[in-house]
């Protein structure tokens, strides 16, 4: 499940705040982890509207899997520890990083990937 942080009724925020305008995703074959995992296999695309977005679901249901494909992509650094592109415990996730396209409204300046 995503939410979102703002309502979309108002706009209180500033557009240049949303980095990433959205991931779509094109999975070759579906049938191999993670593709298996039915959120990300369910994903085709995901918009991002507003500068924050909370990803929540019950354990196992891909988000993890997710920001840290999404941080291989980006290729994200890490604070105390390998950049995410770099991370051997990341490599299996590169499949579903390479699948992703991006679309962004301004490519920002710093960037971070905090992995706890």
């Amino acid at each position: 499940m995503i939410i979102s942080l703002f309502k979309k009724t108002k706009a209180c925020y500033n557009i240049k705040m949303i980095y990433l305008k959205k991931i779509t995703l094109s999975s070759d074959n579906p049938n191999i982890w993670p593709y298996t995992i039915p959120s990300i296999n369910a994903l085709s695309e995901l918009e991002f509207k507003t500068p924050i977005t909370f990803i929540a679901g019950d354990n196992g249901s891909g988000k993890s899997t997710l920001l840290e494909a999404l941080a291989i992509k980006l290729k994200l650094p890490s604070i105390g520890r390998v950049d995410a592109a770099f991370d051997e415990s990341l490599k299996a996730l590169k499949p579903l990083a390479d699948s992703f396209k991006q679309t962004f409204t301004v490519r920002p300046k710093n960037k971070l990937f905090l992995r706890s």
